[in-house]
């Protein structure tokens, strides 16, 4: 009989951490958003897709083998003008090879210099009725800042000459590919954490309890992301995207569940301490089980693929699991008692009896 009822009392101590000690996990809270916030700046991200596949795969190796014999690195192509004369286009060259990193430029002109011999069907492949091709090699890495300013300067140097010339090849596309990817992935951001904000003042009810939510959300996802910094792990592109909105998501479950829960508590008991006791006795268990069986469906996969950029998304989501589980069960009940006074004002809810 003893130990019937002794079973809950002990259960509820271990869950009710964060209702005695919330002075404290505010105070650590406070201290850890400042490495989270520079974690998550400062992240090392490549967008070279192929560095992602083993390096054992015959596509890797033929390109290794391509720099070793060839000095092939970042080949990429200019379409300019078939009307574009001869004078205008060994000036454009002369400037394109005087700069950095610029191994050789392969035009109609000199095409003979390198060994090749010139016929009607080469002739018919580097030109035609619209335009003619020049070949360059760069000595930089594909995606690498010196490559994209590289090619940068080259767009540059030719559009001087040719307003409607075209730029081509991985190099270019990996250099769009940047500049698209960051302003897109900060603007899904922006939206998601505005969409979700509104919808949980609409559930909720409440202008102040959304606040509070996005931002214990937020440092749950930026303190994921700075593991990745502070580790020295290099992350694919579309990671950032991929896991803050899959944590995102996970995250505000636990975190509405939770804060729900507690206004609904709130509302018949008039001591927040116990009803943040109450609250953590419902909430907790079903939060940790979900968290686990979130981290078990993709830590398996991360471990186990060859490819980097699907085990590094998983391993993310692996780990978001946790933190978000710690933060919803440690930060959010210490943030729900220190701002309890706000949250009742501004929250439509039943009088407390």
């Amino acid at each position: 009989h003893r130990d019937l009822h002794s079973f809950p009392t002990r259960r509820s101590s271990d869950l009710n951490f964060a209702s005695t000690k919330y002075i404290f996990i505010i105070i650590m809270f406070i201290l850890l958003m400042i490495p989270a916030y520079i974690g998550n700046k400062n992240y090392d991200v490549y967008y070279k897709l192929d560095d992602s596949l083993p390096s054992d795969l015959g596509f890797n190796i033929s390109n290794q083998k391509m720099k070793e014999k060839f000095n092939i690195n970042s080949p990429y192509m200019i379409l300019v003008s078939k009307k574009l004369n001869s004078n205008s286009i060994d000036e454009m060259v002369k400037k394109i090879e005087n700069l950095d990193g610029i191994s050789f430029v392969l035009e109609t002109p000199n095409i003979e210099e390198y060994g090749i011999s010139f016929n009607d069907d080469l002739e018919a492949l580097l030109n035609n009725d619209k335009y003619q091709i020049i070949l360059l090699n760069s000595d930089y890495e594909i995606a690498s800042n010196k490559l994209n300013d590289q090619i940068n300067k080259v767009k540059d140097i030719v559009k001087s000459y040719d307003e409607n010339s075209l730029i081509a090849g991985e190099g270019p596309l990996m250099n769009d590919l940047v500049t698209i990817a960051d302003h897109d992935f900060q603007m899904v951001n922006y939206t998601s954490i505005i969409i979700i904000f509104i919808l949980m003042i609409l559930v909720l009810k409440s202008i102040s309890l959304p606040v509070i939510l996005i931002f214990t959300i937020e440092f749950a996802i930026f303190a994921n992301m700075a593991c990745a910094y502070f580790t020295g792990t290099s992350l694919p592109f579309i990671a950032s995207i991929v896991v803050g909105t899959i944590q995102l998501g996970a995250t505000i479950d636990y975190a509405i569940l939770m804060s729900t829960k507690y206004l609904d508590i709130r509302s018949k008991e008039k001591d927040k301490h116990k009803a943040i006791k109450k609250t953590l006795d419902f909430t907790v268990p079903s939060i940790i089980v979900s968290a686990l069986c979130f981290f078990a469906a993709t830590i398996g996969v991360g471990l186990y693929t060859k490819i980097d950029m699907i085990g590094s998304i998983c391993v993310l989501l692996s780990r978001g699991s946790i933190i978000s589980m710690l933060v919803v069960i440690l930060i959010l009940p210490s943030l729900l008692i220190i701002f309890d006074k706000i949250i009742m004002k501004t929250t439509k809810i039943k009088e407390v009896k």
